[in-house]
């Protein structure tokens, strides 16, 4: 007897960070489309989507405990499975159920004067994510075994005293249906 050969989590996960980093309708291309919207400088945000990245990983990292390795550069995104459940939504599937992707993001600031206005930067990230993990050719490259439902749940955390100065955690989870059959 042979054990099936199943893929379930990283169906979606390559799913969306072949999304994200797309040269053409990824984060980096919108996020230079969006930025002047807000007033910030469209190269404020670019995201190093290759192996040796400082600033892209595939992993939940804690970004207190990652920065004191020194391997950091700031925006910071980490793009992982946080969780996934069989609930046997088709019989007889290997996996048939969800799996949510998460994406966190990292922005940070040097010494600011006056008031800042953190807002813009986390509203142009999210327009950014957005776009690109609902634009329609993006949405129609995922594919069996994986649908994508269009929801996109973002969370923001406060600015606090980390990264160059200040920092600001941005994250957002987006849900999937993989069905799973042995190859």
């Amino acid at each position: 007897m042979s054990v099936p050969q199943v893929r379930i989590s990283d169906v979606a996960l390559d799913s969306v960070f072949d999304t994200f980093s797309n040269v053409e309708t990824g984060l980096n291309p919108l996020w230079f489309q969006q930025a002047p919207l807000y007033g910030i400088s469209p190269t404020w945000a670019q995201f190093d989507f290759t192996d040796d990245s400082d600033n892209f990983i595939r992993g939940q990292v804690d970004a207190d405990q990652y920065e004191t390795s020194g391997e950091i550069n700031y925006p910071f995104a980490c793009l992982y499975v946080l969780e996934s459940a069989n609930t046997n939504n088709i019989k007889f599937a290997t996996f048939s159920g969800m799996v949510r992707v998460v994406l966190d993001v990292y922005l940070s600031w040097g010494p600011i004067r006056g008031i800042p206005n953190f807002e813009k930067y986390c509203n142009c990230m999210e327009s950014t994510v957005v776009s690109a993990i609902n634009t329609w050719t993006n949405q129609a490259s995922f594919t069996r075994p994986l649908a994508y439902n269009g929801q996109v749940q973002c969370r923001r955390g406060p600015a606090i005293f980390a990264g160059e100065n200040w920092r600001q955690k941005i994250g957002f989870s987006f849900l999937f249906e993989v069905d799973t059959f042995e190859s």
